[in-house]
This record gives C-alpha cells, sequence and structure tokens, in this order.
C-alpha cells in the first residue's frame, strides 16, 4: 500500500530547531514517522530506488541510520541530511540563482516582507507565498493569477496565531495538528489584532481557510517571517499545480517574483486538502494531501474497474480487490494543462497498482472530457447518471452511510406517482402543450446502468489482447 504524505513529526522539528543538532534548519528532514511518500514515489515496491530521492546517495551516518532497528530512521526511505540530502536554491524569474541553501531562504523571507510574490517549490507542487497583512500584494497576486474572488487560504506560524484571527473548537486544533495537517475552514474573529488580514484574502467571506506549516521547510520559513502568509495553489486558475522548476519558470513567469526551488524532484502533484468541522464531525472538502491515495474498503472484491469521474472536482479512483484507491484531487477539466494532468493522474495510479481493467465507470454527460476519455479507451464503459454515485460517497464515509448503499435512490423511486428523478424522462408527445412527460411516471432507459446495480466480471470485457493498458491509459510521459 502507498501511504500518503506526513506532516513533520514533533521529534524531527525539534531537532530542526536544535542549533547542536546535525540537521539544524535542515528543510528536509523527515523519519519514519514523518514525511514524503506519495509524492515521490514512482514505482512498487516502496523502495528508496523507486523514489525521487533515488539520486541521493546517503552519507555514512544517515546509512546507519537507516540500518539501525533501534533508530527512528529504520528504512526510511527519504533519510537525508545536509552531507547527502537535497537543497535549496533561490531564482529569479530567469532561472539565475541569486543565493543557495539557507541564506536562500532567508533572501527568500526578505523579498515576501517587502511585499513580493515567491513561488516556493514544496512537497506536492508549488505553492504563491505573499504578506497575508498586506493589502495591495494580495491584489497583485490575485490580477496575475487572474483570480478574482475566490478565497485564499492562509499558512500561519502557529496556533496561536491562527487564533488571533479564527475562532478555533477543540475538534478544529486537532485537526490543525493532524498529520494530514489540511487547510482548516474556521470562522473568523472581528480581526481588531494591530496587523489584520488584508480583505481581499477572502472578500466578504466569513470563513478563513487557514494551516499550520506541514514541512520543515514551511516551519523554517514561517519561522523566519514570524507573520501569516498566503499560500495558494502555484498555478493560474483552472490549471493544475506547478511540479517542476522549469515549468513553473515558464507558466508562473508572470505571477513571482522570485523562485524558492530545491532538487528533490516530485513524482506527482498534490493540492493542499481541505476540511472543516461540522456538526461534530471533520469532513473532507478536498481530498489530496495527507489522506490520497488511502483506500476505501468494500464489503466484497471488485474486478478492477477505473472509475474517471466527472468534470468539475475531479478525482479518479481504481478498485484493487475490496479496496478502492482513490486519487488526489485533479481539479476542473477545463484547460489543455488540466486534461493532460488528469492523464497523468490515471496513468499513475496504474503503475502503482499495476493495474490491468476490465472496464471504465464514467459519468453520463457525453461531453464531459473524462468521459470521452472512457469512451476513446477501448474498454468496457460503465455509464453513471451524475446524482446516485453522490449518495455512494455519503455511504463510502465512514458512519455517515444508509444500511444499504442503493436506500436513498431505491426510496425515491417507490414513492407512489413520483417518476425516478436518476432516469432522464423521455420526450413529451406530440401535441402535449404544457410539456409534461407522457404518461406520469413513465420514464425510458437511462444511459447505461445505474451504479446501484452490481458490477461483475461478465459485465467487463477482457483487456486488449497481449495485455499492457490501452493507449490512452498509457502514460504521456515515461515517469511522472
Amino acid at each position: 500500500m502507498v501511504l500518503p504524505d506526513i506532516a513533520t513529526c514533533p521529534d524531527c522539528l525539534r531537532e530542526v530547531f536544535d542549533p547542536t543538532d546535525r540537521r539544524y534548519l535542515y528543510p528536509f528532514t523527515n523519519c519514519t514517522n514523518c514525511g514524503p511518500r506519495f509524492t515521490i514515489i514512482t514505482a512498487l515496491p516502496y523502495d528508496r530506488p523507486n523514489t525521487t530521492m533515488s539520486r541521493f546517495i546517503r552519507c555514512e551516518t544517515c546509512r546507519r541510520e537507516y540500518d539501525d532497528p533501534g533508530d527512528r530512521r529504520f528504512h526510511a526511505q527519504p533519510n537525508a541530511c545536509p552531507v547527502c540530502g537535497p537543497h535549496l536554491a533561490l531564482w529569479d524569474r530567469t532561472g539565475a540563482v541569486l543565493a543557495a541553501r539557507h541564506e536562500a531562504l532567508r533572501v527568500a523571507a526578505d523579498a515576501v516582507r517587502a511585499g513580493g510574490i515567491l513561488a516556493l517549490k514544496g512537497l506536492g507542487g508549488f505553492h504563491l507565498l505573499v504578506d497575508a497583512r498586506n493589502q495591495d500584494a494580495v491584489l497583485r497576486l490575485r490580477e496575475r493569477k487572474h483570480r478574482e474572488e475566490k478565497p485564499l487560504a492562509l499558512m500561519l506560524p502557529s496556533l496561536e496565531a491562527v487564533g488571533v484571527h479564527c475562532h478555533i473548537s477543540r475538534l478544529e486544533e486537532r485537526l490543525l495538528f493532524s498529520p494530514e495537517c489540511p487547510i482548516v475552514l474556521l470562522a473568523r474573529r472581528a480581526d481588531r489584532s494591530p496587523e489584520p488580514i488584508a480583505s481581499a484574502v477572502a472578500p466578504g467571506n466569513p470563513y478563513l481557510g487557514a494551516m499550520l506549516p506541514y514541512t520543515p521547510l514551511h516551519h523554517i520559513l514561517l519561522r523566519e517571517l514570524g507573520f501569516p502568509v498566503v499560500a495558494t495553489s502555484g498555478n493560474l486558475s483552472d490549471e493544475p499545480i506547478c511540479t517542476e522548476e522549469r515549468e513553473a519558470l515558464a507558466r508562473l513567469g508572470g505571477v513571482a517574483d522570485c523562485f524558492l526551488v530545491h532538487d528533490r524532484a516530485i513524482a506527482r502533484h498534490v493540492d493542499d486538502s481541505v476540511a472543516r468541522v461540522m456538526v461534530g464531525r471533520e469532513l473532507i472538502l478536498r481530498r489530496a494531501r495527507g489522506y490520497a491515495p488511502l483506500p476505501i474498503p468494500l464489503a466484497r472484491s471488485l474486478p478492477p474497474i477505473l472509475a474517471v469521474g466527472a468534470n468539475l472536482k475531479n478525482a479518479v479512483a481504481v478498485s484493487v480487490g475490496a479496496d478502492v484507491f482513490v486519487s488526489q484531487h485533479v481539479g476542473d477539466l477545463e484547460t489543455a494543462q488540466a486534461f493532460d494532468a488528469f492523464r497523468g493522474v490515471v496513468a499513475g495510479l496504474h503503475r502503482l497498482y499495476d493495474l490491468r481493467p476490465v472496464a471504465v465507470a464514467a459519468d453520463a454527460h457525453p461531453d464531459y472530457l473524462s468521459t470521452r476519455f472512457a469512451l476513446s479507451a477501448g474498454l468496457k464503459v460503465i455509464r453513471v447518471q451524475h446524482h446516485p454515485p453522490l449518495g455512494r460517497a455519503v455511504h463510502a464515509h465512514p458512519g455517515l452511510g444508509a444500511a444499504d448503499p442503493g436506500d436513498s435512490v431505491r426510496r425515491e423511486r417507490e414513492r407512489p406517482g413520483r417518476p425516478d428523478r436518476h432516469h432522464v424522462p423521455q420526450r413529451p408527445r406530440r401535441g402535449n402543450r404544457r410539456g409534461r412527460p407522457a404518461g406520469r411516471g413513465r420514464t425510458r432507459r437511462p444511459h447505461g446502468r445505474l451504479l446501484s446495480e452490481p458490477l461483475s466480471y461478465r459485465a467487463c470485457r477482457a483487456p486488449p489482447a497481449g495485455g499492457g493498458l490501452p493507449p490512452l491509459l498509457a502514460p504521456a510521459h515515461p515517469a511522472e
């Protein structure tokens, strides 16, 4: 099983800020209990040669830690230190190096203090950072990023700093400090602090999306700055997050003033997760870093099936035995870059789990890019009406579902004299001036089978002769 990326543990954090420790202020500190996983793995099994850390040869001290069963870094694949691991560099918009290692971080912090926009290469992609108190800087970021009103996420140096601007319950505090460390939607306070959050961060919104630092790099930078920053995804609106330095220069050169990068490659883009607390429960609104690709267990095994999701807020899933592995958040499939990212996620899941799907589940809407992708894959396509899966998702969430996943759909069908909302009504007969369906409750066959119908091996035809992936399921590039 591939594990998600995990926020920095307290032990590693103590080392990072201990002047006597050999990893003092080292931004890539990690151990068996924390650090990158999903964003660095390229293949199974999860060993260092199958990660983007393969090019970094462990020093003798790191090797002893890795081999010692009593050490916290026993078999920690991303283990590294300042002697043998990745390092930072600060680039200008042309890619020229302005500073290296810790000096790069200090100069980057100075740029943010001065009102500049920093593109920061993080765990699963780039962030765009500005001083969250600086109204002009936030407005400039919105203008360059083409994001007019949608709220921007905040990263704050500490829980105390979050409490200055937001109300925090115990559950919300636990969520902020969790290993997943998502963005948490919090009710904002009447901001009477001497340095309030700029109104342009979340105009007219009673909530702020706040998170705490979750990698040593973020911890060190926020400790250096000492104030909240906007930490929004490193992309233009409707595009996927940037993961590679040269790509970031090309796509974000008109947005960021400088680029804080490092030489540990990112295997796949993973955005920050978003969550909130509702009715005393934690609710995930965007499932990405910290949660993906953990599986959803099923009551029975399924044949290998790929589900390609909808056009908006897209995510991909694959069934492997009695587990469904859900990808990270992909986003809206509205641009060529977003569709390329979608294809990369599909190919990455197939490569990780060595999956040979016998069918593709797709939305019944014929114009969705994900549906067109499924129809072109050369496999059996299971057409799914858009709304029943929403009830299925509720059922799959622990503690929220009904006893029977088909309950909500079936109850709607059984209401006397009530047409089935999940079927497409037939066209009115000629001469029916009021445009009502001919015959109350009469419906025509939906586009393909409903998700509540059981899936079986007989319903899915075999993959193409000779094995391998159909052309559209094959990766566009040899590695992500």
